[in-house]
C-alpha cells in the first residue's frame, strides 16, 4: 500500500507546515492508523 499527500506547491521549502498541510495532519494520522490496525500483510 502506498499512501501519499498531494501538495500545492513543489518549488517552496520550509521548516514548518502551511496552514493546509498542519491543518492535514490529523485526518493523515487517522488513515494510517486505521491502516495499521487492519493489520493486513
Amino acid at each position: 500500500m502506498i499512501l501519499a499527500a498531494e501538495v500545492d506547491d513543489v518549488l517552496t521549502f520550509g521548516e514548518t507546515c502551511t496552514p493546509a498541510g498542519a491543518a492535514a495532519i490529523p485526518r493523515a494520522v487517522e488513515v494510517v492508523l486505521a491502516e495499521l490496525e487492519q493489520g493486513e500483510p
